[in-house]
Protein backbone atom coordinates (compact mmCIF):
# COMPACT_ATOMS: atom_id res chain seq x y z
CA UNK A 1 0.00 0.00 0.00
CA UNK A 2 0.99 3.47 -0.75
CA UNK A 3 1.10 5.97 2.20
CA UNK A 4 1.55 9.36 0.97
CA UNK A 5 0.25 11.73 3.96
CA UNK A 6 -2.09 15.03 2.97
CA UNK A 7 0.01 17.77 5.05
CA UNK A 8 3.39 17.68 7.19
CA UNK A 9 2.98 19.58 10.05
CA UNK A 10 6.27 22.19 10.74
CA UNK A 11 6.27 23.77 13.76
CA UNK A 12 8.51 26.65 15.12
CA UNK A 13 9.86 26.57 19.19
CA UNK A 14 7.18 29.51 19.24
CA UNK A 15 4.44 27.69 17.73
CA UNK A 16 5.44 24.06 19.78
CA UNK A 17 5.51 25.93 23.16
CA UNK A 18 1.65 27.30 21.99
CA UNK A 19 0.91 23.79 21.76
CA UNK A 20 2.28 22.14 24.69
CA UNK A 21 1.82 24.79 27.21
CA UNK A 22 -2.09 24.05 27.50
CA UNK A 23 -1.53 20.50 27.41
CA UNK A 24 0.60 20.82 30.30
CA UNK A 25 -1.68 22.90 32.59
CA UNK A 26 -4.84 20.77 32.30
CA UNK A 27 -6.66 23.61 30.45
CA UNK A 28 -6.87 21.97 26.89
CA UNK A 29 -11.05 22.17 25.46
CA UNK A 30 -11.53 25.34 28.03
CA UNK A 31 -10.27 27.64 30.89
CA UNK A 32 -8.25 30.79 29.59
CA UNK A 33 -6.52 29.50 26.48
CA UNK A 34 -9.51 29.13 24.67
CA UNK A 35 -11.62 32.07 26.18
CA UNK A 36 -8.59 34.26 24.70
CA UNK A 37 -8.60 32.61 21.36
CA UNK A 38 -12.82 33.62 21.19
CA UNK A 39 -11.48 37.14 22.58
CA UNK A 40 -9.36 37.59 19.95
CA UNK A 41 -10.93 35.76 17.17
CA UNK A 42 -14.13 37.81 17.35
CA UNK A 43 -11.70 40.84 17.61
CA UNK A 44 -10.51 39.89 14.49
CA UNK A 45 -13.18 38.86 12.43
CA UNK A 46 -15.48 41.88 13.77
CA UNK A 47 -18.18 39.33 14.77
CA UNK A 48 -19.83 39.76 17.96
CA UNK A 49 -19.44 36.35 19.18
CA UNK A 50 -16.79 33.65 18.65
CA UNK A 51 -17.02 29.95 19.85
CA UNK A 52 -14.37 27.75 19.99
CA UNK A 53 -15.37 23.77 19.17
CA UNK A 54 -13.99 20.71 20.30
CA UNK A 55 -13.57 19.18 16.56
CA UNK A 56 -15.38 20.41 13.49
CA UNK A 57 -18.20 17.81 13.42
CA UNK A 58 -19.21 19.78 16.10
CA UNK A 59 -18.49 23.36 14.52
CA UNK A 60 -20.46 22.32 11.64
CA UNK A 61 -23.09 21.48 13.69
CA UNK A 62 -23.16 24.64 15.89
CA UNK A 63 -23.25 26.46 12.03
CA UNK A 64 -25.96 24.64 10.83
CA UNK A 65 -28.13 24.76 14.31
CA UNK A 66 -27.45 28.56 13.84
CA UNK A 67 -28.59 28.82 10.36
CA UNK A 68 -31.74 27.32 11.18
CA UNK A 69 -31.17 23.99 9.60
CA UNK A 70 -33.14 21.30 10.74
CA UNK A 71 -34.17 17.63 10.83
CA UNK A 72 -35.41 16.73 6.98
CA UNK A 73 -33.90 19.71 5.17
CA UNK A 74 -31.46 18.85 2.72
CA UNK A 75 -27.86 20.25 2.83
CA UNK A 76 -24.98 20.03 -0.11
CA UNK A 77 -21.78 18.45 1.16
CA UNK A 78 -18.26 18.35 -0.91
CA UNK A 79 -17.87 14.43 -1.96
CA UNK A 80 -14.21 14.68 -0.54
CA UNK A 81 -15.00 15.15 3.39
CA UNK A 82 -12.93 13.06 5.21
CA UNK A 83 -9.50 11.21 5.22
CA UNK A 84 -8.99 7.02 6.14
Amino acid sequence: MLNIPITKTIFDDKEREAITKPLETGWVVQGPNVAKFQKMFSEFTGAKYAHATTSCTTALHLGLEAMGIERGDKVLVPSFTYVV
